[in-house]
């Protein structure tokens, strides 16, 4: 089983990022989507910890839309923030893609488009507690998997999709301006 993820924005979210937030909690598996309202980080992480959750995401706002997300570990000392931050240049909605659909996952897997983006996967494996694997082998998974699939390049235009193994999108689509992988807290 993977670990328990509690998912939440920044204060006042616009409706896209709840939107974002929630075709992310769909696609996430073992993931808890809460509203943030007026809580505090303390307050955040007495929730993940009310709710045994291991890590958190939080889903920051930028000009009305999804700007970054940033992950923290729930460790006794409070929230550490951990490596990568993403920084988004722009969603796609599971609403606004064709043939998208919202299905029952039961586990996630990180797919790498090329080997270049190795570290890109290895951080995003580390997050989710999963396996790292070249994209042709999806096809041996089971239909409940939910793949994480990084394409694109670091320099240009980084993609991260979720998508069963029949490359069907079943989250959002996340364009990625930049990846920080030194967070300072």
């Amino acid at each position: 089983m993977s670990p328990r993820i509690l998912l939440t924005t920044s204060r006042r979210p616009t409706r896209r990022t709840r939107s974002f937030l929630k075709d992310l909690a769909g696609a996430v598996p073992f993931s808890f989507k809460i509203n943030r309202g007026k809580m505090n980080y303390d307050d955040i992480y007495l929730k993940a910890l009310e709710v045994k959750a291991e890590k958190v995401a939080i889903v920051s706002v930028f000009k009305g839309n999804p700007g970054a997300i940033s992950f923290y570990d729930v460790s006794p000392e409070g929230l550490i923030m951990i490596p990568p931050k993403i920084i988004i240049s722009g969603v796609k909605l599971l609403r606004e893609i064709p043939r998208g659909r919202m299905i029952k996952v039961d586990g996630i897997k990180v797919c790498i488009e090329n080997y270049a983006l190795r570290n890109v996967g290895e951080a995003l494996s580390n997050i989710f507690s999963c396996e790292v694997f070249q994209c042709g082998l999806i096809h041996s998974l089971p239909p409940s998997i939910s793949i994480l699939h990084v394409g694109g390049s670091i320099e240009n235009s980084l993609t991260l999709s979720f998508m069963n193994k029949y490359g069907l999108p079943i989250g959002p689509i996340i364009k990625v301006r930049k990846i920080i992988f030194n967070v300072d807290q």
